[in-house]
């Protein structure tokens, strides 16, 4: 029999690399559209449409690499603070035609470095606090 040496340090650091990239890709593969909106992929760009589907909130599964989003026409009420601030991409945001009350002191926190677009027209807005969408980045 012989004898068992350990591995080598550079073959366990490639193999480590390889899993940490492999785990990154998967990752990646797992940022599926929420359902039931639609994601069409262009060059890494995502768009994420969910109008007119009945939503009453936000969904919590966007992918990050969003740079496109609409919840028009649908039922969302409420906006939690941060909901949206992992989408560090987002350039437009289309709220418009829901039912919409209150806008609070984060619920566009993180989104203002990027931010080009942000629709709430046709909602029920009675309050909107001091700075909604928060310093930038």
């Amino acid at each position: 029999m012989g004898t068992v040496r350990p591995p080598r340090p550079s073959l366990l650091l490639v193999s480590t690399r390889e899993s940490c990239l492999f785990l990154l890709f998967c990752l990646h593969l797992g940022a599926a559209c929420p359902q039931p909106c639609r994601c069409p992929d262009h060059a890494g760009a995502v768009a994420v449409f969910c109008s007119l589907r009945g939503l009453q909130e936000v969904p919590e599964d966007i992918p990050a690499n969003t740079v496109l989003l609409k919840l028009d026409a649908n039922k969302i009420s409420h906006l939690p603070d941060g909901a949206f601030q992992h989408l560090h991409r987002l350039r437009e945001l289309d709220l418009s035609h829901n039912a919409i009350e209150a806008i609070g002191s984060a619920t566009f926190a993180g989104l203002a470095g990027g931010l080009r677009l942000l629709d709430l027209s046709y909602n029920r807005i009675q309050r909107i606090s001091k700075d909604p969408i928060g310093p930038g980045p």
